[in-house]
């Protein structure tokens, strides 16, 4: 629920779209979906920031919920967020520090034979200071945005649990307040309802079309008897 609270929060990511704890695969336990809603080939500096707070989101909200206490389950969104910092300082120019300079990638940063500029080891300690600088400040406007929302990460994350999935719509009214947040019990029997009208509607016999009675079809009159 961390990454959702974030991403409403945050002005430039692409809208949330879903949340839910059912597993996805052998490695995630659960997903938050952003959606953008235009194709887009460009990608601002504050819309990346963005995208790598909403990635330190699952880790604050576990650093804020079990005080302190973490897991691996933030492994996929640290090692997204720290592709994007490392993007940013060495091939997107998007570090004062180091200036609008394109190194390539890690690979041909340490490599000399990989055909890209060698780095020395004072640019690669500053890279290094750059990106754990960027991955920071993304960690404390994360927690910074759960803390402030304690209470309603306690109550959705709740409600997470007895439903599994939230929609995206749903979610964002529920943070901004336009929308009451059901209590888990209300939002099962919404939820179980929802199933039962769903059942009958498929078990409802579909309606046969009524047919129109084909028209006669159509006699030309008889041609006139010749005159004797």
């Amino acid at each position: 629920m961390g990454h959702a609270i974030v991403a409403v929060s945050c002005d430039d990511i692409d809208p949330l779209h879903r949340v839910t704890i059912v597993p996805r695969g052998t490695a995630a336990l659960g997903v938050t979906w952003v959606r953008p809603t235009e194709d887009r080939f460009m990608r601002t500096e504050p819309e990346l920031k963005d995208s790598m707070a909403f990635a330190m989101g699952g880790r604050s909200a576990e650093e804020i919920y079990y005080d302190g206490v973490v897991s691996t389950g933030a492994h996929n969104d640290l090692e997204k967020a720290t592709d994007t910092a490392r993007a940013m300082v060495t091939m997107l120019g998007m570090s004062e520090d180091v200036g609008p300079i394109s190194l390539g990638d890690e690979e041909r940063q340490q490599n000399p034979f990989a055909g890209g500029p060698r780095v020395s080891q004072k640019t690669a300690e500053l890279i290094d200071n750059e990106v754990r600088r960027l991955l920071d400040e993304a960690h404390v406007r994360a927690s910074a945005i759960l803390n402030e929302k304690r209470a309603l990460l306690n109550e959705l994350s709740a409600l997470l649990i007895h439903v599994e999935t939230i929609e995206g719509d749903d979610l964002i009214a529920y943070v901004k307040g336009t929308k009451p947040i059901p209590t888990p019990e209300e939002a099962r029997r919404a939820l179980d309802q929802r199933a039962a009208d769903e059942a009958a509607a498929a078990a409802a016999p579909e309606p046969v079309p009524q047919r129109s009675p084909a028209p006669a079809p159509y006699m030309p009159p008889a041609p006139p008897m010749p005159a004797d």
